[in-house]
C-alpha cells in the first residue's frame, strides 16, 4: 500500500471490524434468491427487478424480440433509477429496502 501511495495502514488492517449483514431473500417463480443487502444496492435492484418481471409472460415473448427486449430494458431502466435515487450506504442514510424491492 505505502508503495503505491495507498493510505491504509497496518493498524488499520487489525482493528478493521467487518459488518454482518443478513442477505436479502425473495422468490421469482418458485426459486429462493438469496442475495447482498445494503449498503450494496445490487440485491435491492435485482430484487425490484425480478418483482416487476415475475407477472410479465416473457415465454410468450419471442427472444430478442422488440416486445422482449424493450420490456427487460424499461425494468432494468426504473430499477437503476430507484437505486440511484434512493440507495446509499445504510450507515449514513435510511435507505427503504422494503419499498423499492416491492
Amino acid at each position: 500500500m505505502r508503495a503505491h501511495g495507498g493510505l491504509v495502514t497496518m493498524n488499520d488492517l487489525k482493528t478493521y471490524t467487518p459488518s454482518i449483514r443478513k442477505p436479502l431473500r425473495t422468490t421469482y417463480r418458485g426459486n429462493e434468491i438469496i442475495t447482498m443487502p445494503p449498503p450494496s444496492s445490487g440485491g435491492v435492484a435485482l430484487i425490484e427487478m425480478l418483482n416487476m418481471l415475475e407477472p410479465m409472460d416473457l415465454k410468450g415473448m419471442s427472444w430478442h424480440s422488440s416486445k422482449y427486449t424493450h420490456t427487460v430494458v424499461e425494468v432494468i431502466r426504473r430499477a437503476f433509477a430507484d437505486r440511484a435515487q434512493f440507495l446509499g450506504f445504510t450507515d449514513f442514510v435510511k435507505v427503504p429496502v422494503n419499498g423499492s424491492m416491492s
